[in-house]
């Protein structure tokens, strides 16, 4: 789907690297996020019209996750969205149905929400604006474990 034809949630990036308010991101190529066989299919299925996965910056619409940092960004060019249920379904099917295979794909490349399989959207874009770090497992304090027999001794003594 075209930017006009949906509308946009706020959306986040999940990101090993730490990056500055203000900085535009443009994306570099990705080594198969999701294996070379499953985004083998997803590059065979894909459009000419629609943005490859492997030269997109790719956004969720939520700020949880395992990521160190995760950014409040501002898309910048084209933006489209395909639901996470097909790549779920496509990660795990081990069979080797063609035409079955080329449904999910197309299904995902059209926009569609997997009935099937629950999951989030995600958004392909061709840049980004950082706007401002919003969470990540490099955001939260490190609470030091409460020495509770130091503290009795330190008391008693």
């Amino acid at each position: 789907m075209k930017l006009f034809e949906i509308e946009t949630p706020p959306l986040y990036l999940h990101s090993g690297k730490k990056h500055t308010s203000g900085k535009q991101l443009e994306p570099k190529s990705s080594i198969y996020p999701l294996g070379a066989k499953v985004e083998g299919w997803l590059e065979a299925g894909r459009p000419e019209h629609r943005l490859p996965r492997q030269s997109s910056i790719c956004l969720l619409e939520h700020r949880g996750g395992a990521a160190p940092y995760v950014y409040a960004v501002r898309p910048i060019g084209l933006i489209e969205r395909g639901h996470a249920g097909w790549l779920k379904l496509l990660a795990k099917y081990e069979g080797q149905d063609r035409p079955l295979i080329e449904e999910w794909v197309a299904a995902y490349w059209a926009g569609s929400e997997c009935p099937t399989v629950p999951g989030t959207w995600e958004y392909r874009a061709e840049k980004v604006q950082i706007v401002r770090l919003v969470g990540g497992r490099a955001t939260q304090q490190r609470i030091e474990p409460y020495d509770w027999l130091g503290a009795v001794r330190r008391t008693t003594i």
